[in-house]
C-alpha cells in the first residue's frame, strides 16, 4: 500500500520534472491520467503548458465535450486539433497495432505545433501501471521522443 507520504513525494517529484521541462504540449483526451497531468502541467508551468486534444471521426463527441469541460473548469490553455488516424489503412485493419498508428498520427500533428509555438516537450498521461501492458502507443510515444511524466514521476 503507498503511503501518504510516498504519495506526496511523488506529486513533489512530477512537480520538479514539469518544472524542469520549461514548456509543455500535453496530450490530453480527457481521460483521468492526460486530465492530471494537463492540471499539474498548468500548476507548475502556468501559460508554458498548453493540453491538446484530438479530434476525429474516432472520438465520442462526449469524450471531446468532457476534454473541454474540464480544461474550462480548471482555467488550463486547451486547442482542440484535427487527427486523421482513420484515413490510415494500417489503423483501419484494425490489428493490435492500431493504437501505434493512432498515437503516430497524434504525435506527427503535435510536435509540429510544439516546434512552431516554442514548446520544449510533448509529453502524455502515461503512469506506470501502463507498463506492464501491452501498449503499441507508448513505442509510438518513445520513436517519437515524447516524455511521460507521469511515469517520471513514479504515479501510478
Amino acid at each position: 500500500m503507498t503511503s501518504t507520504v510516498d504519495i506526496a513525494e511523488k506529486a513533489a517529484r512530477l512537480h520538479r520534472i514539469l518544472q524542469d521541462m520549461g514548456s509543455v504540449v500535453v496530450a490530453y483526451s480527457g481521460g483521468v491520467d492526460s486530465a492530471f497531468l494537463a492540471v499539474e502541467a498548468y500548476a507548475a508551468l502556468g501559460d508554458r503548458a498548453l493540453a491538446i486534444t484530438a479530434d476525429s471521426p474516432s472520438i465520442p463527441r462526449s469524450e471531446l465535450k468532457d476534454a473541454q469541460s474540464i480544461a474550462s473548469q480548471f482555467g488550463f490553455q486547451h486547442r482542440v486539433i484535427d487527427t486523421f488516424e482513420t484515413q490510415d489503412p494500417r489503423y483501419q485493419e484494425n490489428s493490435p497495432q492500431r493504437c501505434f498508428f493512432c498515437k503516430g498520427e497524434l504525435y506527427s500533428r503535435l510536435l509540429p505545433i510544439a516546434e512552431q509555438e516554442g514548446f520544449d516537450w510533448v509529453a502524455n498521461g502515461t503512469n506506470s501501471d501502463d507498463l506492464g501492458d501491452f501498449r503499441p502507443g507508448l513505442d509510438a510515444a518513445r520513436r517519437s521522443n515524447v516524455r511521460s511524466p507521469l511515469c517520471e514521476a513514479g504515479l501510478s
